[in-house]
């Protein structure tokens, strides 16, 4: 019986080392394949692929989620915004046709340009908390990501440079935002000096020179020009 046992054992502890080396393997070549769903997942994202469909598992499917998530904001937000400046362009908001139609006190036009300010303003602040690290932190935990997972989300962010992407956007909607300013400030000029100015042959006039000399100057801060 002892012989018997010591046979038993012999047999059955290489099929438990066999079994946990076979395990193993299994698990490594299952990480391989989520991180190889997970790149390719990544790289396929464009313009004109914003899907948001998550296909890997596990954390990896996690920060596949919140990576696209992010992807189709960014790129929303943008367009957004592109589209906004857009707006603003056909306007044409100093044009002479706008100060016959809605002067003096350019109501619909300086709605129009308050709406467009406010949202670009919600853009921008959405594209900044995109990549804050408190944004970054909060999303982290809302999905229960940590150490080399939470690396991974910030490594997928820095190649996809996204955090210089919003910079320069948001950078320049600053500018934008203070062009719209301008554009009130010479509205408001014209709003409260109605009395000061007329139109005639299609051109704003005035008999006051201080008040030319002073819209001149708005135009010129503007680096605009009234048609």
């Amino acid at each position: 019986m002892k012989k018997g046992t010591k046979i038993l054992l012999f047999v059955v502890l290489p099929l438990i080392i066999v079994a946990c080396v076979g395990t193993g393997i299994f698990f490594v070549a299952s990480e391989v394949i989520a991180k190889n769903t997970f790149t390719n997942e990544i790289n396929s994202l464009s313009e004109t692929n914003m899907n948001t469909e998550v296909v890997s598992k596990g954390n990896y499917g996690k920060i596949e989620g919140i990576i696209k998530n992010d992807f189709k904001t960014y790129m929303e937000s943008a367009d957004k915004l592109v589209k906004n400046y857009k707006k603003v362009e056909d306007l044409k908001p100093l044009n002479i046709e706008v100060y016959k139609n809605d002067g003096p006190d350019f109501v619909d036009t300086r709605k129009t340009i308050k709406d467009i300010k406010d949202e670009n303003q919600k853009l921008s602040t959405t594209l900044s908390e995109l990549v804050s690290e408190d944004g970054i932190a909060k999303k982290m935990e809302e999905n229960e990501i940590k150490d080399k997972f939470s690396n991974l989300y910030k490594e997928v962010l820095s190649n996809m440079q996204m955090e210089a992407g919003v910079k320069k956007i948001v950078d320049a909607d600053k500018k934008f935002d203070g062009f719209l300013d301008s554009i009130l400030k010479v509205l408001d000029y014209l709003t409260e000096n109605k009395d000061k100015w007329f139109i005639e042959n299609d051109t704003l006039k005035s008999t006051d020179r201080t008040f030319i000399d002073e819209y001149n100057g708005l135009i010129k801060l503007a680096n605009i020009s009234a048609k």
